[in-house]
């Protein structure tokens, strides 16, 4: 895409996204909303929740991007604020660390499914 969007993207917008994820830029998941992203990776998946920073260094290997909710992101601004959202994603990541520690592949996903729907409600 040639034109860049405005500071918010949309659900609509993963494609653009997924490409700025790709080209090494950095995305914070917008903090405003129960929302979030689903990094698929060749091996594994990672999920970045509200104030989580995404791209960068970190996601290269990002294949596709799922929006969990509205989806919106916000380009990052200041060095500041990509310290707080770097932070907010090693919560994140530690939070699904402990939600897949279970052994059985069944109980696992629904420990996750059942704290996803308790955090961001039963439409989602």
């Amino acid at each position: 895409m040639s034109s860049v969007p405005s500071a918010r993207y949309t659900v609509s917008d993963m494609d653009w996204v997924l490409e700025q994820i790709r080209s090494g830029k950095t995305l914070t998941v917008d903090c405003q909303h129960r929302n979030g992203l689903i990094l698929c990776k060749p091996f594994h998946a990672e999920f970045a929740g509200p104030g989580a920073t995404v791209g960068g260094i970190f996601d290269l290997d990002c294949q596709q991007v799922l929006a969990v909710g509205r989806g919106l992101v916000q380009l990052s601004t200041s060095h500041e604020e990509n310290q707080k959202a770097y932070r907010i994603r090693c919560l994140w990541t530690r939070l699904m660390r402990e939600l897949t520690q279970i052994d059985s592949p069944h109980q696992r996903a629904k420990k996750v499914l059942t704290q996803f729907e308790a955090y961001f409600g039963k439409d989602i």
